[in-house]
Parts: structure tokens; C-alpha cells; sequence
């Protein structure tokens, strides 16, 4: 079982997610450095296609961050409601196995010696679980999750 509270598991998920998102803010301004100063160089193809290279991976990271500010918006809209008897988004979920947050797919996080994962409400386990209270089992894939505590 957990040793955090909700309030806490969603802070610590929400610094997480920050600290991952600044990482590639990092990045994409080291690459945008990195382009700049190859642009003084316009030795021929070379640089035209290394320049294509930064500018592909910059739009991939752009990508990344976007979706990242997506799942950091998604849990703060779980911080907004109350945990309630049945699952529905923004539900954590005990299970033998794991702590699931609904409503959020960023993946499994480490927390205080605490797996957490989160998954979104629209994936098979998380569509399973909605609506389910303490007690039920939801049989997805040949496995079995028990609710055991709805956070």
C-alpha cells in the first residue's frame, strides 16, 4: 500500500512531470543554440542535411513537450476532484500489483518507493476499472486486478 496521500501522490507526480518537461525545454534550446551557430556555415550539403537532422529532432521534441504539457494539464485536472466510492478519471487505484492513476498516460513513475502508474481512462485496464468499487475484479488480457483502495 501506499505511505502517501492522494495530495502528495499528485504533487510528486506534478513535480515529476515539471522536471521532465524543463528537461526538454533544456534541450530544444541547446539544439536551437546549436543550429543558430551552424548557420554561419554554408559549406554545401553537409550542413544543409545536418541542419535538417537538428531541425527534424527539435519538431520531435516540440512534439514531446506538447504531449508531456498534455499529461501535466490532465493531472492537474485529477488534483480538481474528489476521490469518490466508484473509479472514474483522476481515481487512484490500489491494486495487489500497482497504484494506478486514472486519467494521465505518463507511464510508471517512482515515487517515495512507490510505483505509480498512469494510465488513461480510454486504454482497456482503465476503461475496465471505471465505475468499479473496493472489492470488484476486472479480468483484462488474462490478468486480474483487485480493487483493494480507491484514492
Amino acid at each position: 500500500m501506499s505511505s502517501l496521500d492522494r495530495s502528495q501522490l499528485l504533487a510528486s507526480i506534478h513535480s515529476h512531470l515539471s522536471e521532465r518537461i524543463e528537461a526538454m525545454y533544456t534541450d530544444l534550446r541547446e539544439l536551437q543554440d546549436a543550429t543558430s551557430s551552424n548557420y554561419k556555415s554554408t559549406a554545401g550539403d553537409k550542413h544543409d542535411t545536418e541542419r535538417e537532422m537538428v531541425r527534424m529532432e527539435m519538431d520531435n521534441l516540440a512534439k514531446r513537450i506538447e504531449n508531456e504539457q498534455r499529461m501535466l494539464h490532465q493531472v492537474e485536472q485529477c488534483a480538481g476532484k474528489n476521490p469518490t466510492e466508484k473509479v472514474a478519471t483522476g481515481s487512484f487505484v490500489q491494486t495487489k500489483d500497482h497504484l494506478l492513476l486514472i486519467g494521465s498516460a505518463f507511464g510508471l513513475l517512482h515515487l517515495e518507493k512507490q510505483a505509480v502508474m498512469g494510465i488513461s481512462e480510454l486504454r482497456p485496464v482503465g476503461n475496465a476499472l471505471l465505475g468499479k468499487k473496493h472489492g470488484e475484479t476486472v479480468d483484462i488480457h488474462s490478468r486480474s486486478y483487485r480493487i483493494l483502495r480507491i484514492l
